[in-house]
């Protein structure tokens, strides 16, 4: 019974199945490829607004950034609305994650408006609390979640994950046990005045596997440094091998993408 409500395609005029297929197959009628691309600016516009909001002083303000805003959200929501009345199966409509995107994303913008928030500076200084804050943040995000729908390609790099997923959890073990051999080994070699605490060993090691080196804690003693510059070389060598699986899986997943 669920798979015939999914298969099942309802009946729609000759207007609902040519508006669908220009917001679904740009490629197959004539100026969808057009609307695609003005869309994408469109959300890539709506998405960096917010933040450039939080440079003093920001370069858009008062009116005019919620004038523009405002447009984007009512045309966000009109192509939410226009595909779910043309689509060919609601139920497939509300339980596709790129539908579930763009409603969370207006939903999300609707209730920050409910509370007179235009902007991340809004938040910032009206001292509405962290959990607003957060909100507020995860507009441009989920904003830009929006281009996933835009790129075809998107669900081969989802398919590669889920096959390296297989592989995570003996790395991710194998890293766990480097961390922690090699900030014991830091922690012991190195003076309390310089390495405090095993958490603290455990972070400049991570920072180290990771190639990151902040510089914020660095070996002082001499046993130290040589630890530490066995940890690079290992790290190198160490992190050579998830890159090598994904990268791996993504190749073969795109030859097999036909």
């Amino acid at each position: 019974e669920v798979y015939r409500a999914l298969s099942r395609v309802r009946p729609r005029s000759s207007w609902s199945r040519q508006i669908w297929n220009f917001l679904e197959d740009p490629d197959m009628v004539r100026g969808g490829r057009t609307f695609l691309r003005m869309m994408s600016l469109a959300i890539v516009v709506s998405s960096f607004i917010p933040l450039l909001q939080t440079v003093e002083p920001p370069p858009l303000s008062g009116p005019a950034v919620f004038g523009i805003e405002m447009f984007l959200d009512v045309l966000f929501a009109i192509e939410v609305l226009v595909r779910f009345v043309t689509c060919p199966n609601r139920l497939v409509f509300c339980l596709s994650l790129f539908n579930l995107i763009d409603v969370a994303a207006g939903l999300l913008v609707l209730g920050l408006r409910s509370l007179s928030i235009s902007s991340l500076v809004d938040a910032s200084t009206e001292d509405r609390g962290a959990f607003v804050l957060v909100l507020v943040c995860s507009v441009p995000i989920l904003r830009l979640l929006k281009l996933l729908r835009r790129f075809e390609a998107s669900h081969l790099i989802i398919r590669a994950f889920r096959l390296t997923s297989e592989a995570m959890p003996a790395l991710l073990f194998i890293l766990s046990i480097l961390v922690l051999v090699f900030a014991s080994i830091i922690y012991i070699v190195e003076p309390r005045s310089n390495i405090e605490s095993m958490p603290q060993a455990m972070w400049m090691t991570i920072v180290t596997v990771g190639t990151v080196g902040y510089g914020d804690i660095v070996p002082v003693s001499s046993a130290g440094s040589v630890v530490v510059a066995s940890l690079i070389v290992i790290s190198a060598l160490y992190m050579s091998i998830p890159l090598g699986i994904v990268g791996k899986m993504f190749a073969a997943v795109w030859d097999d993408r036909d």
